[in-house]
């Protein structure tokens, strides 16, 4: 039996998770769907219909050895620890459903309709999604037993006690690397319509992972940089603004797709794909890095329709969200960041903010020649 199962870690619940978990019930009626938290204080006060609500910790040691290891403890409330301390909590859950396959879904991956959920059934390993040379995501990660789950995260601890931190991405890239032969990738790329491919993607080794099984699904999964040249980066990371079509986010990043290359076409039936001339590749999810409250509600067909066929330009467009970005003013307030957040909050800032550091550069210089003589 599949077992569907979204994470979220920390005491506030997020509206966009949600607002996505309503959507998918209303395209899958009969699908169970699990949430996992960590903390009581985040289980919502009406209940989710047909959402089955799990409250897990990790074991002291996973948490305990995350907390030391992990960059940065302060940013969004532990972020780094919690990217990887999530893969141990799905481990638990697994432990509660010992005889189940699990589908993790991130919060913020939206599920078309189609999406084939019984193709998983044929998977024998663990599988998940390639974005770039040195870096895989856990948008969707399959887990088709107790055992390989196990397996997984003790070679994930065993790297942690020996002290070499990684994220989630660089982990999950890591162990695919060591051990290639255990795990596998979802395909991101259709082997006969390979137009998607970025410069990045040379080789033909990258190639495979790319596509690997596409021959079982018939359709691709995003890991992240279809749903941000669609609908935009997170607008807590660009001041309240969503960046839309905006390929500099994507290569800077350094992804092994370029979805510049082709079109893309939102179905009368709410299905995406992507389009090459007569070519076209059904994508099953889409990563929406921007949170959208559009998206993730009743009118997401809606939506789609103007991110993908009515926009008016094939170009980058902004749009900007004061609510978030109160929200982070807020936020910076508190921190005791935000002279911080001001001076880099826009390109006139920065350049200003560069010049006085060439300025105090230049009189510290001249005050030591001076000393000198």
């Amino acid at each position: 039996m599949l077992e569907v199962a979204f994470v979220h870690l920390g005491d506030n619940l997020p509206k966009h998770l949600v607002d996505n978990l309503k959507v998918i019930k209303s395209n899958f009626k009969d699908l169970q769907l699990h949430l996992i938290l960590n903390s009581s204080h985040a289980v919502p006060d009406q209940a989710i219909p047909f959402v089955e609500i799990h409250v897990l910790n990790v074991p002291e040691e996973v948490s305990r050895t995350l907390f030391e290891l992990a960059p940065d403890p302060n940013f969004r409330n532990g972020f780094w620890k919690l990217t990887l301390e999530r893969l141990f909590v799905l481990g638990e859950f697994h432990e509660l459903k010992s005889d189940s396959k699990i589908l993790h879904v991130e919060s913020d991956v939206f599920l078309f309709p189609n999406f084939p959920f019984d193709k998983f059934d044929s998977l024998k390993k663990i599988s998940w999604l390639k974005v770039s040379t040195s870096r895989d995501v856990a948008s969707l990660v399959y887990f088709p037993s107790l055992t390989e789950t196990r397996n997984f995260l003790a070679r994930m601890m065993d790297e942690l006690r020996l002290g070499n931190w990684r994220d989630d991405m660089e982990m999950l890239s890591f162990l695919m690397q060591k051990f290639p032969d255990d795990y596998d990738y979802l395909p991101t790329l259709n082997p006969n319509h390979l137009e998607l491919k970025s410069d990045e993607a040379k080789t033909k080794w990258i190639e495979r992972e790319l596509t690997s099984g596409f021959e079982n699904f018939q359709g691709v999964f995003d890991g992240v940089h279809l749903g941000i040249w669609l609908a935009g980066w997170d607008p807590r990371n660009s001041y309240g603004v969503t960046r839309i079509r905006d390929l500099s986010l994507i290569s800077n990043a350094k992804g092994l797709l370029n979805p510049q290359k082709v079109d893309f076409y939102f179905d009368n039936d709410g299905s995406l794909r992507y389009v090459t001339g007569e070519k076209n590749t059904c994508i099953y999810s889409l990563h929406i890095h921007s949170k959208s409250s559009r998206i993730f509600s009743s009118g997401w067909k809606s939506e789609f329709e103007r991110l993908v066929n009515h926009s008016t330009t094939h170009g980058k467009f902004l749009e900007f969200n004061p609510r978030i970005f109160m929200a982070l003013v807020k936020e910076s307030w508190s921190n005791g960041t935000l002279l911080a957040f001001i001076m880099y909050s826009n390109k006139h800032s920065k350049r200003i903010l560069r010049l006085a550091r060439r300025l105090i550069g230049a009189v510290t210089r001249w005050k030591k020649r001076v000393n000198k003589k």
